[in-house]
Parts: C-alpha cells; sequence; structure tokens
C-alpha cells in the first residue's frame, strides 16, 4: 500500500508531462515578447528562417495557381486561399510576439512589414477569387516579388 501514493505521483507527473505545456506567446498587438531574453544570434536566425519558409511555401502554392487561373481552376481555392491567410496570420503574430537576438531589432521590423505586405497580397488574392475574376496571373508576379523580398530578408540573418 506504500506504493499506491508513489504511483499516482508518477502517473501525475507523466500526465502533465504528455500534455506538452507550451508557453503561450504574448499577444502581438501589445508589444511583449513571448520569451524573457533574446535568444542567440543562431537560434534567431534558425527560428527566422523557419517563418520566412513557411512563407515562401504558401505563397508559391498561391502563385503556381494563379499562373493557371486561365484555365479555370478553381476548385476549393476560396478555402485553401483562407487556410494560408490563417497559416501566414499565426506566423507574423509568433514573429511578432519574438524577442529578437541582441542587434537585430531593426531587421525584425523589416521582416514583419514584409510578411504583413505579403499577407495583404494574400487577402487581395482571396477577394479577386470570391469575386469571380478569371485572369489572376498578376498575382503571380506580385507572389514572386513578395518571395524574392522575404528570402531576401532570410540572407540577413545568415550573416
Amino acid at each position: 500500500m506504500k506504493r499506491q501514493p508513489k504511483i499516482i505521483i508518477a502517473c501525475l507527473v507523466m500526465a502533465v508531462g504528455l500534455t506538452s505545456c507550451t508557453v503561450t506567446p504574448a499577444e502581438p498587438s501589445t508589444g511583449k515578447y513571448a520569451t524573457q531574453y533574446p535568444q542567440t544570434t543562431l537560434e534567431y536566425s534558425i527560428y527566422i528562417n523557419k517563418q520566412i519558409t513557411v512563407f515562401v511555401n504558401e505563397l508559391s502554392t498561391r502563385l503556381n495557381q494563379a499562373v493557371h487561373s486561365t484555365d479555370g481552376v478553381y476548385e476549393n481555392e476560396t478555402e485553401a486561399t483562407e487556410q494560408s491567410i490563417q497559416l501566414l496570420q499565426e506566423t507574423l503574430d509568433n514573429v511578432t510576439a519574438m524577442q529578437p537576438s541582441v542587434g537585430k531589432e531593426d531587421d525584425r521590423l523589416s521582416l514583419i512589414t514584409a510578411m504583413q505586405t505579403a499577407l495583404d497580397h494574400m487577402k487581395e488574392y482571396k477577394e479577386s477569387v470570391e469575386s469571380g475574376e478569371t485572369d489572376l496571373t498578376n498575382y503571380s508576379h506580385i507572389f514572386e516579388t513578395d518571395i524574392n523580398v522575404l528570402t531576401g530578408m532570410a540572407s540577413l540573418y545568415n550573416q
């Protein structure tokens, strides 16, 4: 009977450990960071490059759809674009709430601006799809520019 409390405590510890408790990022609009201390330059570089990759992947997927828009292939494009918008907004919020490494604040603000611009372009694209536009090839150029800007920003963090 003396083992029963130890087993119960062990089960509780495992249950808490398995629930993957995470720190909820600060609200981006408050200007507070989700981390108490800045990350190292390497950690921040890796983190930012992962977030840029999310943007580039979503933009390139929608770019491909825009290129082929004259073919009339729109099946589920509105829903797919909405999912892209949600993912991009979540990624932008996370970048906004992440405290940059020392000396990277200006680069961080430039990246946030570029990400917000790409997100705004994605929202405009969704509106065009919903309105029934048949030629969305102009968005392929817009998304390509957004991709170029974001991948260029990634190089800022590799120095």
